[in-house]
């Protein structure tokens, strides 16, 4: 998932610093320490916190920053 807003972090299981990153799952998903929003939650944890969900799909994205 991705946090756009970056107002607060994701702390739960498999949060970034997490004991369950090994190396081998760092590889797995292409794992970067990067402070983009972008994080992983299991499904229980995810369905505890959300009602719903919705998927967008965009073929061509772009971005402006105006």
């Amino acid at each position: 998932m991705r946090n756009p807003y970056g107002l607060s972090m994701y702390s739960g299981p498999w949060s970034k610093g997490s004991s369950e990153w090994t190396e081998k799952w760092k590889k797995q998903v292409d794992w970067a320490d990067d402070d983009d929003g972008i994080f992983y939650i299991p499904v229980h944890v995810f369905k505890e916190h959300f009602a719903d969900l919705t998927i967008c799909h965009y073929d061509d994205w772009k971005t402006s920053t105006l």
